[in-house]
């Protein structure tokens, strides 16, 4: 059989316009001795060779590789327009390809041929005999079933495509029915199969989908993988806000406690459409009857002795008509001996007017601040508000950097009324402040009776009997064979779920005393949350069977983040893990990392419901509280809005940050570790310097720190740094928190100005530009704290850059630049002054500490 190379166009068309040869056609030539079979090949041209073709011309191939069959002989045609091959052993059923070539390793075509012609793919079994007929074999009508099989597709593993693969087999099945509407009864049919599909495929391959962080469907696989690489899963946050309750003079020293005798805990509510009532006080049975979904509860953490005086204090301003408390203030003066005052105590400083009009309206709700008092002293002072002035007491409060005012609050302001000043109290102090947090209590203890049998006991848990197990597993003693092997049950698998959701999970606050008044914390620490150490609101009491009743065990179960770090082997402790619907669902321990619950008991929670954004209310929505007391409240609401209020951590976030936390270095081991972790600790450090020093005895790693808007580094802020860095200093370093060294300037300026500039003027811009101080736009000076850090060398250019850009001045000369009372260290010559890595300079310019910098001014010109 002859095996063409190229179309009848293609040969034509080369014949008629090239002189180039070609391969036209390739025979398997019969042979009369079988051993010879299908080893000559004979080739026909296109045209007459000019040249004869040589034996290292020709090559054999199997997919692009040489075939090992050599060409042993070229016997030349009658015509030289043929020529036969005979090879060195024939060739399988594979296909081959013969190619012409002077170079197979350059890939050297032969020149006057045709580079796609000289090539050709043909086969040494292309007319071998078969046994095998080619003619379809007839169908036999036993298996006439078999072709009614539906094709399955293997790739359908989702709901998706087995839904589409199931209205394809109808279509086929029923061509007339065309309803694609999802109310449709076959629809429903369809997305039920499709969904029980989708569900079958997940559990046939739900091993290999769980077993890594990237695949993985389930939150809870998520959350574990995650802690594999020291990465905790949040499941949300509850929202805190501040609320102020006043009471009359009968109510006076009242106590409205967190949880009453009964073991009722107070609720706060927001308002709702059911209860029509005005007083903003309601019993536990109007609290049952009236309560909506729709209305959120906040419960109090902790007591609160409330005061009538305390509804609304007074700001004493020193006879100041105008005045004002200024940003990042830290004290001020109330009117009045307000004895029942106490440190710790959390107050809210209030703007009740617009400092401008004067009226309700127009006061800025965002002028609202929560405080919480440091220190409290008595003094007198004069009463200006009477043309006749008279000693009035007053109370002088002050409240820790952290709670600084973020914002100038006026206190009084005085207006044109009816062409007369009259002075208006724009802002004022209210007491009676009360920590609240999102969350509802709910307790299955309430629901239990002494008189029910144990198999009544039933509670929020689901299962809330713990299975008793039904394998066992033999132990044979290592000291002696022929002892009896120690029988060990197998512990059950018991991972109830909670039936209410979504479970509040909050950071706890820890105090000893009831109302909190031990609690050294300012009110910004008390009502933001950190969500890595939150811990689900919930603890489990466990009941056993003791003949025809039940016994409540005193210990109580209570839940950790972590069992591997947070548990012994008798700890009664267990883990809270979240679905991705919210359900919350008990781990125990194994009796390694905390104790396993006992087979046969059952378990009673106590728990919170109420979590995430919904809790964020905004100010003013807190207007009801249920308890059983008899105090007589006025008026209670949130002045400022629920805040920290968060959803859970969804999965892939989880994939996206918990890679990268696991590559946070979590050590500090040289100096610029510790810089970058004291930062990491502290938001309100600007720079940081840290240095390693022998002490004597060991190594100690001394941290100076300069906090934003020139803080001092106090006692308890030092503590908290220390305490930070902690976990990531190394063994042996001790730790040491030093103050920035300030280092006081001497600048002496020599200023020429316009003459019709005032001298006046002009200094105080000079003064005010090159102050510490924040100016009127906004800006700050050039030595704010703000704007030098340690080591920063400070410019000569620069300070003449600043001066010569104030309007009016002419000329600037600056004839002294050194470190204060240093000569040796002037900067006139060098341009600049150069400052160690814990120096930071200094210009206050006061009077009363010239250590820390002055500045001296002389004008020239001007008015």
């Amino acid at each position: 059989m002859k095996i063409f190379c190229c179309t009848e166009n293609r040969r034509r068309l080369i014949e008629a316009t090239t002189d180039l040869n070609g391969i036209d056609y390739i025979e398997v030539l019969p042979a009369a001795l079988m051993e010879d079979k299908q080893k000559s090949l004979q080739i026909t041209f296109l045209r007459s060779l000019v040249n004869p073709i040589e034996t290292a011309q020709v090559f054999l191939s199997i997919e692009g590789q040489w075939s090992g069959i050599v060409i042993e002989e070229i016997i030349s045609g009658p015509s030289n327009q043929s020529i036969t091959l005979n090879l060195s052993d024939r060739g399988d059923f594979s296909i081959y390809t013969l190619h012409l070539m002077e170079s197979w390793e350059e890939q050297e075509f032969i020149p006057g041929f045709d580079k796609q012609l000289s090539s050709i793919e043909f086969s040494f079994k292309v007319s071998c005999f078969t046994d095998v007929d080619c003619k379809p074999a007839a169908i036999n009508c036993q298996n006439e079933e078999l072709l009614n099989i539906p094709e399955i597709n293997y790739l359908a593993k989702d709901y998706a495509s087995f839904k589409q693969l199931l209205l394809d087999r109808l279509s086929l099945l029923m061509p007339d029915w065309t309803e694609r509407n999802a109310a449709d009864l076959g629809i429903t049919l369809v997305e039920i199969l499709a969904y029980v599909g989708d569900y079958l495929s997940y559990r046939q391959d739900a091993i290999s989908t769980e077993a890594y962080l990237r695949t993985a469907r389930k939150r809870i696989s998520v959350r574990r993988h995650a802690r594999l690489i020291d990465y905790y899963m949040h499941d949300g946050l509850n929202a805190r806000t501040w609320v102020q309750i006043q009471v009359d003079e009968e109510s006076d020293r009242a106590i409205l406690k967190k949880v009453d005798e009964t073991g009722f805990i107070t609720k706060f509510l927001t308002k709702g459409m059911a209860d029509k009532s005005d007083t903003a006080l309601m019993s536990k049975i109007q609290f049952d009857s009236t309560f909506e979904n729709s209305q959120l509860v906040f419960e109090p953490v902790h007591d609160i002795q409330l005061f009538s005086a305390h509804n609304k204090m007074s700001f004493h301003n020193y006879g100041e008509q105008n005045c004002c408390l200024p940003k990042g203030a830290t004290e001020a003066t109330l009117v009045g001996r307000l004895d029942d005052l106490k440190i710790n105590d959390v107050l809210i400083l209030e703007e009740i007017i617009g400092p401008k009009t004067g009226a309700t309206v127009d006061a800025n709700p965002d002028h609202r601040h929560a405080i919480k008092i440091t220190d409290i002293s008595f003094h007198t002072d004069f009463d200006f508000t009477d043309t006749l002035a008279e000693v009035i007491d007053i109370t002088l409060i002050t409240w820790s950097e952290e709670d600084a005012l973020p914002f100038p609050l006026c206190t009084s302001t005085v207006l044109d009324v009816e062409d007369r000043d009259q002075v208006f109290e724009v802002s004022v102090a209210r007491g009676n402040v009360v920590l609240v947090d999102h969350g509802h209590s709910f307790s299955d203890l309430e629901g239990v009776n002494d008189a029910f049998p144990f198999e009544n006991v039933q509670g929020s848990l689901s299962p809330t009997l713990v299975p008793t197990g039904t394998y066992q597993y033999a132990i044979a003693s290592p000291s002696n064979r022929c002892e009896p092997e120690t029988i060990m049950p197998v512990l059950p698998r018991f991972n109830p779920k909670l039936g209410a959701a979504p479970l509040t999970h909050s950071e706890r606050l820890i105090f000893a005393e009831t109302d909190a008044s031990d609690l050294k914390m300012s009110a910004k620490k008390m009502i933001r949350q950190d969500i890595r150490n939150t811990i689900p609101s919930i603890y489990l009491s466990e009941v056993v069977e003791t003949g025809s009743s039940f016994e409540i065990l005193d210990d109580i179960w209570i839940a950790v983040k972590d069992l591997l770090i947070d548990s012994a082997i008798l700890d009664t402790h267990f883990v809270v893990e979240n679905d991705a619907d919210g359900v919350s669902y008990i781990r125990f321990g194994n009796d390694h990392n905390g104790k396993s619950p006992d087979p046969g008991s059952k378990f009673l929670a106590n728990y919170r419901i109420g979590n995430g954004t919904r809790g964020n209310i905004g100010r003013n929505s807190i207007e009801k509280v249920v308890n059983n007391t008899t105090i007589n409240i006025v008026r209670i609401t949130n002045p400022m809005p629920a805040i920290g209020g968060k959803k859970p951590e969804t999965k892939e976030e989880v994939r996206q940050y918990a890679p990268q936390a696991f590559r946070t270095q979590e050590r500090a081991v040289i100096t610029s570790d510790y810089e970058e972790m004291a930062k990491r600790c502290k938001e309100d450090i600007q720079s940081v310097s840290a240095k390693f020093r022998w002490t004597g005895s060991w190594q100690t790693a001394f941290i100076a720190a300069d906090r934003l808007n020139g803080k001092k580094v106090t006692p308890e802020w030092e503590k908290e740094l220390r305490d930070c860095l902690q976990k990531y200093r190394l063994a042996g370093v001790d730790l040491e928190v030093d103050d920035p060294e300030y280092v006081g300037l001497e600048i002496d300026l020599e200023v020429c100005i316009q003459p019709n500039s005032f001298e006046v003027d002009i200094q105080r811009e000079i003064s005010s530009v090159l102050s510490n101080q924040t100016l009127k736009n906004g800006q700050k000076g050039f030595f704010h704290p703000d704007q030098l850090v340690f080591g920063q060398s400070l410019y000569l250019s620069r300070i003449y850059a600043i001066v010569q850009a104030v309007d009016g001045v002419v000329s600037v000369n600056i004839t002294k630049f050194r470190r204060y009372g240093l000569i040796s260290s002037s900067g006139l010559d060098t341009g600049k002054l150069d400052f160690g890595k814990n120096e930071i300079p200094r210009l206050d310019n006061d009077p009363n500490h010239i250590d820390m910098g002055m500045l001296k001014l002389r004008i020239k010109g001007g008015r």
